[in-house]
């Protein structure tokens, strides 16, 4: 896979599939924006190593990376950092950011992942099919932290989610969804609480708590290891 390292101060775009290792953006409206235009088609990126920061919008979008250029995108992150310095929620007219935008894409594999600072509309917007969370950690507040589209499962493992403000957890559709948890806080309490789960259409979201670290069992990407 191609590799793309450095420092770069504007919007980058990036041509899949790549290795993004041990690179810094900052300055852009978005940080990297993947794109998949060049055949054969191969929607692939990984992050390793990689921080994005003081991002700048002239109009009410942005995020540290987006994949709407890139459909059916597979993003997988290991010691990335997200600290985009949004502005705070005020509605989507305006401040419509997020700490990173998955549009498109398939699946989300993260560990050692941390967004920070991310104050507008989400942390995370994940239109992936599933996305699995190891060593997640958020900080601040905003809108909605954890933005849902899809049923999943989903999974949150060894993290630490949270918004004193708003919601935590969002679903579009909370009937038939389901989101695994295993040894993770919510503003610091083991369970997720009622009121911080919120539901565009539907009702009754499927959150379970285990009892057996899922990166033993099989059901996760082999990239994860509790070892």
């Amino acid at each position: 896979m191609p590799v793309l390292e450095g420092t770069f101060t504007k919007r980058t775009f990036v041509e899949l599939p790549r290795l993004v290792r041990g690179a810094s953006v900052s300055g852009g409206k978005y940080g990297f924006d993947f794109r998949d235009d060049e055949a054969p088609a191969d929607p692939r990126v990984a992050l390793v190593d990689v921080r994005v920061s003081d991002l700048v919008s002239d109009d009410g979008f942005g995020g540290s990376i987006v994949t709407g250029n890139a459909p059916g995108a597979t993003v997988f992150l290991s010691n990335v950092f997200f600290e985009p310095k949004w502005p705070a929620w005020v509605g989507y007219d305006t401040t419509n950011y997020d700490g990173m935008v998955l549009d498109g894409s398939k699946a989300l594999y993260a560990e050692d992942l941390t967004v920070k600072s991310w104050n507008a509309d989400s942390a995370a917007d994940i239109k992936s099919d599933h996305a699995q969370f190891v060593c997640l950690k958020t900080e601040g507040n905003g809108n909605r932290t954890l933005r849902f589209w899809k049923a999943g499962p989903h999974y949150l493992v060894k993290s630490s989610v949270n918004n004193e403000t708003g919601t935590i957890v969002w679903f579009k559709q909370c009937t038939g969804a389901k989101l695994n948890v295993f040894e993770s806080t919510f503003n610091g309490a083991p369970a997720l609480p009622a009121n911080k789960v919120k539901c565009d259409e539907g009702s009754n979201p499927e959150i379970v708590y285990l009892t057996v670290d899922p990166r033993t069992t099989g059901e996760m990407h082999p990239m994860f290891s509790a070892f």
